[in-house]
């Protein structure tokens, strides 16, 4: 799925990944990427 957000909606969508509430929701790909450069920072 696309999803075109906003960098300010960004940083609220890491709080929801970091929190584990995308996860429950299935939306695991929206924070993936993000997710992903989190660790390997």
């Amino acid at each position: 799925m696309h999803c075109s957000i906003l960098e300010k909606d960004m940083q609220q969508l890491f709080f929801k990944c970091y929190a584990g509430l995308v996860f429950f929701n299935g939306d695991f790909d929206h924070c993936s990427k993000p997710l992903d450069s989190l660790i390997n920072l």
